[in-house]
């Protein structure tokens, strides 16, 4: 996944993003979660809460597809 086209957002803006985007594709990759609009193009991931090697825990993230990769 690459992820440079994609901004971290806070998760009211992401609720925000799936409800303007009613009729999405859900795919799940074990720790990520992907979201397709209706025209099959990814327009958000989320990323699940997780405990690294070091004992330090993240958080869920969320990301969604910059706007200039909607117009593209």
């Amino acid at each position: 996944m690459q992820q440079a086209n994609f901004q971290p957002v806070n998760y009211p803006i992401f609720r925000e993003t799936l409800n303007q985007n009613k009729g999405h594709r859900i795919k799940n990759l074990g720790y990520e979660t992907l979201l397709y609009d209706k025209h099959n193009k990814l327009i958000a991931l989320m990323k699940a809460a997780s405990i690294e090697h070091s004992g330090y825990s993240q958080p869920t993230r969320y990301y969604i597809r910059s706007m200039c990769d909607f117009t593209a």
